[in-house]
């Protein structure tokens, strides 16, 4: 079992975590520090602190309100999104997921939580040039003289610009709701 367990975190390439939240140490595995450019070594002793000071500033409180969440019982799990600081100093976005495993017999505080981190920075770069390319689109849309419209396969109306709405008033607003224009590219 422990051979299979070790086969799933190398072949899946993500970081582990388990955090005991009593004295706040925190035991990593060795991808982990390598997904931010260290070895498992330099960050020894390894504590929440650890973690939560390399997070990105703008990032922090979201991340500690999901977990307070968790911690709490309103969320079934712990998943986050961040930014977290490289050895070289740019920034690494970490897909964060963990769940609680035990409470303390006692007073049913939380005692250790377990998950996974990995890096899904390529992800988020692409769907930053998703964005801009949509928004290069959306301008050369709009900068045509004409009305123009999208429809979608089921004759539905996804994309108009400007002119389209000025000219057709009564058939714009029946573009498909939820639909933005970055889904449709």
């Amino acid at each position: 079992e422990r051979q299979s367990l070790d086969n799933i975190i190398e072949g899946t390439h993500v970081g582990t975590w388990e955090w005991n939240i009593e004295t706040g140490s925190t035991r990593l595995n060795e991808r982990w520090a390598q997904m931010l450019g260290y070895t498992l070594a330099e960050l020894e002793p390894s504590t929440i602190t650890t973690w939560s000071d390399l997070i990105h500033p703008d990032d922090r409180s979201a991340a500690s309100a999901l977990l307070e969440r968790h911690l709490d019982g309103w969320l079934p799990a712990y998943e986050n999104e961040v930014r977290v600081r490289h050895k070289d100093g740019h920034w690494v976005w970490v897909l964060d997921r963990g769940k609680l495993l035990s409470r303390s017999d006692d007073d049913g505080r939380p005692r250790w939580m377990a998950g996974t981190r990995m890096d899904i920075s390529a992800r988020k770069q692409a769907q930053a040039e998703v964005a801009r390319s949509a928004a290069l689109l959306r301008g050369a849309i709009e900068a045509i003289d004409e009305a123009f419209v999208l429809y979608d396969p089921e004759d539905r109306l996804v994309v108009c610009n400007d002119k389209y709405r000025q000219t057709y008033p009564s058939v714009a607003h029946l573009m498909v709701p939820g639909n933005t224009f970055e889904q449709i590219i």
